[in-house]
Order: structure tokens, then sequence, then C-alpha cells
């Protein structure tokens, strides 16, 4: 949104308009007509500090807002309740929501807009933590929608996503160059497997050996073979 307020305020100051553009990165054109319209409609800085931007844009543009209100607002806290479902994205929920702004008779925003609107929400409404860790310590993966069913040729059974090599007591061997996402698809086994209430230990092997290379005794030795299954 334009700054409604920081150019009302740097017209005081006695800036001009190509000055005021250049500061705001907003064109010439925006500038000169909020100054306009605000000498119109005689808004004048100093502004109070609860006139918003958002007000400011219903002062200077009224018929804008009477157009603005013929859209139907995407619900946000029911966006994001729903994207948690599986087989969910924005696609099908901005589906739903033309359906339900036709049988209400209201005009629905275009795809782009919507997703606009959820994502300004979200990043809004949604609490975030930083976490720091160190390059190449550790990975993180996430991803959305159904897991890859990879079957096997024999028999035709879903081997890795339904954990079936697990039951069977078979291993799963994957060689690959560095960064080809071999560690990636370890960790969605991993995830699946945790899915299905397996325990699960990821190590890295240069970690595991200097554990090994640690242990001076035959007991703890032991204690590590039975800690990785190895």
């Amino acid at each position: 949104m334009v700054d409604y307020r920081e150019i009302l305020r740097l017209q005081s100051l006695g800036y001009n308009i190509t000055q005021i553009a250049g500061s705001l990165r907003s064109s010439r054109n925006t500038v000169r007509e909020v100054e306009r319209l605000a000498d119109e409609k005689g808004i004048r800085w100093p502004l109070g500090e609860e006139v918003t931007n958002p007000q400011l844009y219903v002062l200077l543009y009224p018929e804008r807002q009477e157009k603005a209100n013929v859209y139907l607002e995407p619900d946000c806290a029911w966006i994001h309740r729903e994207l948690a479902k599986k087989g969910v994205n924005l696609t099908l929920l901005w589906k739903e929501y033309q359906a339900n702004c036709s049988n209400a008779g209201r005009v629905p925003y275009q795809y782009t807009q919507f997703c606009d609107i959820y994502r300004a929400w979200a990043k809004k409404s949604k609490a975030t933590m930083r976490i720091h860790h160190k390059p190449g310590d550790a990975m993180e993966v996430d991803w959305a929608g159904g897991t890859l069913p990879i079957k096997n040729p024999v028999t035709g059974e879903t081997v890795l996503a339904s954990c079936a090599y697990i039951r069977d007591n078979h291993h799963v061997i994957m060689k690959g160059a560095t960064g080809v996402g071999i560690s990636y698809i370890a960790h969605a086994l991993g995830v699946a497997a945790c899915r299905q209430l397996y325990k699960v230990c990821y190590i890295r092997i240069p970690a595991l050996l200097n554990e090994y290379a640690l242990a001076k005794s035959r007991i703890h030795k032991t204690r590590l073979k039975k800690l990785y299954q190895v």
C-alpha cells in the first residue's frame, strides 16, 4: 500500500514530488495524485497517530471503497485450517471460495489476489521461532501431500512408504553423488517410520565413527551397537 502518511509528511517539509517519489519508491503520478486529493479534501499534516494509511485510503478514494465492498473477503482462518488437511491446496480452496461468492451474489478475488490476501494474513498471524544451527550439521525436511509409493516389482506391495522393508528385516541402501538428495530421502523414510510408531535414529557416518573411536571398553561398544542396531 502507498504510504499516504509519509507523502503528506514530506510534502509539509517542503520536498517536491520527485524527491518524495524517490524516497518512497512510488511513481510521481501517484504522489501528485495523493497531494491533489488531499488538498481537495482538506487533509493536512500533522495527522494523529490513530489515522492509519488504510483510513487515509478510504478518505482519499471513497469511490474505490464502495467498489471494493462488492468483493467477498476470504476467510483466512478457515483457509489455514483447511490447508492442514491432507490433499488440500490453495487452488482447491479458491474454487470453493468462488462457489461461495456465487451463492452469496458477491464478486470473488482472482487466484493471485486470493493467495496474496491469505499469505499476508498468515505472515501476521503465524507464530515462528528462529532456530540457529551450524551449516551442514543437521538437515530439516518439510513437505506436503501424500507419500511416494515405491512398489516391489515382484509382489506389487508398496515397500518404502508402508515401511514393509522394516517388518521384513530388509535393508535400504542408497548410493549417489553428493547433493543428489540421499539425505532428504533418508529423512523421509525416517518420518514415515515414526508415523507407524517405529523408533528411528539418524546419525551421520563421521559422527558414528567418532563415537566408536571414543569407546574404549567392550561394554561401551556393545551399548553403541545396541543403540544403533549395527
